[in-house]
């Protein structure tokens, strides 16, 4: 019977024999049974797989003329693959097109199309089949991901990229913050700063998703190319705030957007007789500058200045002053201008006392960053990995090894996970 008959032509499939399959089939099966859509689709499969795509095809027509069967979207899905893969593009595009008339292409159908096309070469087919893939709101596999969104950013569909991120959240498929930034770095790119500001919100509390260093940083430089300097220093305490330390580009970034406005403004300023004023934003990329130079003498008087001012340093001032000094060996003045921290009325960040720290342990501080360390909590200030590993290599160094073990417990217990190298170091 048929069903007989289609397990010896699969059983020849399975065993890498499909040629001998097909010889059965045009031989003595059409004679002896009526093919099924089964028979088509394993025999279209197993030839496809062999590289026989020109058997396929023929199989493909006489399952739709003569075997009366109408395709449906696997089998189509199964000669597209083979089609694209031995580089018969335009072929598949016509059975593509085809398929369109009978059945509708599934993610996997898409997926396949998209990746194949844009790997060979076909960019314009391949953004047709993305743009009618996100019209017909389907989704593609994540392999696929990355180069539909290229496809779709590169033809000016930036909100159709992001309109696919959204769906695939939506059906439980949780791409990471990698794609994510990338449609928002098209965002800013098309100056459409508050469509990526809104994007950036909604990753904003996804923890498959959340922003990282290179989010923020698309951010702030996409906010200074269109000079909304206020909210891109904004974004950056944003960023610290979180953790995400900022980098030299993205400070170099903040130089350069402010240097120009700045210059035609004091410039204004002085033939009006009137002396440029600077502002709590100015003077902390300054002592950026300074601190990264190895000029922390002249960051230090340049500190006392604002301090003697009517400028107001902001949560951004002390840190990058704090983190500096601390770099630079000289944590006991990060110390005091913690204190001045404190007294100024503007409240630490986990990132402010794990640059103290740091510094403090550099110098042999271990006492002080441990009082540093327990008065966290009160601070509504939760210590992270970098606080741990911080203090823990202090506390080595200074060959506390009880206090480490004491240290590393207390960290397992509030669920932080500790760098490797730092726990084989207290071992």
């Amino acid at each position: 019977d048929i069903t007989s008959a289609n397990q010896l032509l699969e059983t020849l499939v399975r065993c890498g024999r499909s040629m001998d399959a097909y010889g059965i089939f045009k031989q003595r099966f059409s004679r002896m049974f009526k093919p099924n859509a089964f028979t088509y689709t394993v025999l279209v499969r197993g030839l496809c797989d062999a590289g026989r795509i020109d058997e396929a095809c023929e199989v493909f027509n006489e399952m739709q003329g003569r075997g009366g069967i109408e395709a449906k979207t696997a089998i189509y899905s199964v000669l597209l693959n083979g089609l694209l893969r031995s580089g018969k593009l335009d072929d598949a595009f016509s059975y593509y097109q085809m398929m369109q008339e009978t059945c509708q292409p599934d993610s996997s159908t898409y997926s396949t199309m998209i990746y194949e096309l844009s790997r060979q070469g076909r960019l314009d087919h391949a953004t047709k089949v993305a743009q009618e893939m996100v019209d017909k709101d389907k989704i593609p596999d994540m392999p696929c991901l990355g180069v539909a969104l290229e496809i779709l950013c590169r033809c000016g569909r930036v909100s159709d990229a992001w309109k696919l991120l959204r769906m695939m959240k939506e059906k439980h498929f949780k791409p990471d913050a990698v794609p994510h930034t990338y449609v928002l770095r098209k965002f800013c790119e098309a100056g459409r700063l508050d469509e990526a500001l809104k994007g950036f919100e909604e990753m904003t509390g996804n923890e498959k998703c959340e922003p990282d260093f290179v989010t923020y940083s698309v951010i702030v430089d996409g906010l200074c190319s269109a000079q909304r300097l206020d909210d891109a220093w904004k974004f950056m305490e944003k960023m610290v705030a979180k953790g995400r330390m900022p980098d030299v580009r993205t400070f170099r970034s903040l130089v350069e957007s402010h240097s120009k406005p700045r210059l035609v403004e004091d410039r204004g300023k002085l033939e009006d007789g009137k002396r440029a004023k600077p502002t709590a934003t100015m003077y902390t990329l300054l002592l950026y500058g300074l601190l990264r130079k190895g000029r922390a003498g002249e960051a230090m008087e340049l500190y006392q200045q604002v301090l003697s001012g009517s400028t107001r340093p902001s949560f951004l001032t002390y840190w990058v002053i704090i983190d500096g000094l601390g770099k630079a060996g000289r944590g006991l003045e990060a110390d005091e201008v913690f204190s001045d921290m404190i007294r100024g009325d503007v409240s630490p960040q986990t990132v402010t006392y794990n640059a103290l720290i740091s510094g403090l342990c550099r110098v042999g501080r271990v006492e002080r960053a441990l009082e540093l360390f327990r008065e966290m909590p009160q601070r509504e200030c939760r210590p992270d990995a970098a606080t741990y590993g911080a203090l823990l290599d202090g506390i080595c160094k200074a060959e506390r090894a009880d206090d480490a073990v004491t240290l590393l417990r207390e960290a397992s217990e509030s669920g932080v996970e500790i760098d490797v190298a730092v726990h084989e170091a207290v071992v």
